[in-house]
């Protein structure tokens, strides 16, 4: 779980979802940014949700309609493991 980078608190899960787009601490108000690494890290395994998805289809019966509720179950369980993977600092990282 992340923790602020200004006060130190750890963040509770359901503190995490709810701060998942504005990354404000709920115990100082100050803003968070993601570091480099846990932005790396978020883009990477989205990425790969697209190959899991096209495999499955290639080699399943799967109709379409259950392709779209495949694909809207790997987004829910990805909202759901993202807030285990963040790291918070104080200002933005520059890429890399």
């Amino acid at each position: 779980m992340p923790k602020c980078a200004h006060c130190d608190r750890q963040w509770r899960y359901t503190e995490t979802l709810q701060q998942l787009f504005s990354l404000k601490c709920p115990v100082c108000g100050k803003k968070n940014y993601l570091t480099a690494k846990s932005r790396n890290w978020n883009g990477m395994s989205s990425l790969l949700y697209l190959p899991v998805i096209i495999l499955i289809f290639m080699f399943s019966e799967l109709s379409i309609v259950g392709m779209v509720f495949l694909g809207i179950g790997l987004f829910l369980v990805s909202m759901m493991v993202q807030p285990l993977m963040l790291e918070l600092s104080k200002e933005e990282e520059p890429f890399g």
